[in-house]
């Protein structure tokens, strides 16, 4: 018996031995808000229920803890083993769009996630890539393609099929236009290049180029050509920037190919601040490489060339293609737009070829320019051009190979233009 108990007394001894040896440990939890409401470190236990309050933050719904900065690992809600950093993801609104673990999701009308069928690839990898963005309804989703061109140079294409290209420096990204503005260009960016800084240049003002920018953040710089700024001002009020006139072009005026939308899908238009006058000699410097503006009196009074300087490619949205569109009320008369082709091509010994802002995203051949220019001459001199057909808007419909022109009897020479026609001392 005195053995029995000696035993007994050897065993809980050893117990008591081991538990102040292996106490419960303690570790501290942290919480990255990500813009919302502050939430003070908590010491958890092991063996202990570690409850969480959500955060709150204005316009978003919260959409969870992560383990990591990335939000690539969601929280199990229980899983503590040592001092942890919890990480708040976020939906924009109730029906908002946001990316979780690269994979895309979107809100019901009940606040509920829904995982939308498509993904998104991780940000910054620069392998040619391809990229869906939903529309807030849901459905079968907008399609944007994503892919890398050489270096630092990657295409995007909207679901209008409107080309946009994005340059990236040492210091900071220039998008050069932004599409025709259904979806979120500025979601678009915030998960491609996640906090690295970012520019736009507009290569006109016409909403097929530019309605992306009304989802950009507020303060965005813009660059745009000083008549196209005016011109810009002088039109709004036509309804340019208006969701009925996006969503016009999208649906009815070109609407081969296009996955089918509704008003919810576009950003509301408004007064667009920030913008930055740009002609030929201005230049943005990125960071390791620079992008050079030149100035073409064209599609629009102020259309721009957009130079990337390492890449030796010229972006010219409508300013310059195989049939240049010059046939509406606000396009530069024929003899304007000759006077600045021959300055362009002033320049040609710094670029290689023409970056399209439609349909195909291959390389265009620059004899485009010298094509061009050979119409435009043609029809100062003569009035016409040998072969020319009637077409849309009352142009004339001018072809050349890789060149060509669309333009109006009555737009050929300066003095007959009086269309917004920019005061010289107008201001913004």
């Amino acid at each position: 018996m005195k053995k029995l108990m000696a035993m007994l007394l050897s065993l809980l001894c050893a117990v008591a031995l081991c538990a102040c040896e292996n106490p419960a440990r303690s570790y501290t939890v942290s919480f990255e808000t990500n813009g919302g409401s502050a939430i003070e470190s908590l010491s958890y236990t092991e063996g202990d229920k570690l409850t969480v309050a959500d955060p709150e933050r204005d316009g978003w719904h919260f959409a969870g803890w992560y383990t990591d900065e990335s939000l690539s690992a969601a929280w199990d809600g229980k899983t503590i083993s040592d001092d942890t950093t919890l990480y708040a993801a976020w939906g924009e609104n109730k029906n908002g769009i946001f990316q979780v673990a690269g994979e895309m999701y979107w809100f019901d009308e009940d606040g509920g996630k829904i995982k939308g069928e498509y993904s998104f690839y991780p940000a910054g990898d620069t392998e040619s890539e391809t990229i869906y963005y939903f529309n807030v309804t849901g459905g079968e989703g907008l399609k944007y393609s994503y892919h890398h061109v050489t270096g630092n140079l990657w295409y995007i294409q909207d679901p209008a099929e409107c080309v946009c290209w994005l340059i990236r420096g040492e210091k900071k990204a220039l998008m050069v236009d932004t599409g025709a503005g259904v979806g979120s260009t500025g979601k678009l960016l915030e998960l491609i290049l996640g906090d690295f800084p970012y520019e736009v240049a507009l290569t006109h003002y016409h909403h097929d180029h530019s309605g992306g920018t009304y989802s950009l953040p507020m303060g965005t710089p813009i660059y745009l050509g000083k008549e196209d700024i005016y011109g810009l001002d002088c039109r709004s009020g036509e309804g340019l920037d208006s969701v009925e006139r996006r969503y016009s072009y999208f649906t009815t005026e070109n609407p081969k190919n296009h996955t089918p939308c509704s008003y919810d899908d576009f950003s509301p238009g408004r007064r667009l601040e920030n913008l930055i006058g740009v002609q030929t000699g201005d230049s943005v410097d990125i960071g390791g490489n620079s992008v050079q503006f030149f100035t073409i009196h064209s599609h629009s009074q102020g259309s721009l060339g957009i130079l990337f300087t390492n890449e030796r490619l010229l972006v010219i949205g409508d300013g310059l293609n195989s049939n240049t569109q010059n046939m509406f009320e606000d396009s530069a008369p024929v003899e304007t737009f000759l006077a600045s082709l021959r300055e362009l091509k002033g320049y040609e010994d710094r670029w290689d070829g023409i970056l399209p802002s439609h349909i195909t995203t291959s390389v265009q051949n620059k004899d485009m320019l010298d094509r061009t220019i050979e119409v435009c001459e043609a029809i100062v001199a003569k009035g016409s051009w040998e072969g020319e057909k009637e077409g849309p808007r009352g142009g004339w419909v001018c072809s050349n190979g890789h060149g060509g022109l669309t333009y109006r009897k009555d737009n050929i020479f300066e003095e007959q233009h009086g269309y917004l026609k920019v005061p010289e001392d107008y201001e913004r």
